[in-house]
């Protein structure tokens, strides 16, 4: 089984990618062929980040939603 190495893309390529899907009536999937985007997810990461206004420096999206589940519980001793 061959693993996948992560793309490192240019603030340049992500702006230009996100513009394209914006600007034109194709899929993200098709943007995503033509430019060779491995995932569409992360051409769908860097449009949310465009319209919040944040920056597309740096390396892989961060996920946006809090974690789930029941929160961890510290125990300083425990008495028996």
């Amino acid at each position: 089984m061959s693993k996948r190495k992560n793309k490192n893309y240019s603030e340049e390529f992500k702006r230009e990618a996100v513009d394209l899907y914006l600007n034109k009536d194709n899929s993200s999937q098709e943007i995503c062929d033509e430019l060779g985007i491995v995932c569409r997810k992360t051409l769908r990461a860097w449009v949310t980040k465009i319209q919040r206004n944040e920056s597309l420096e740096g390396g892989r999206a961060k996920t946006i939603s809090p974690r789930r589940g029941r929160p961890r519980t510290k125990f300083s001793s425990i008495e028996e």
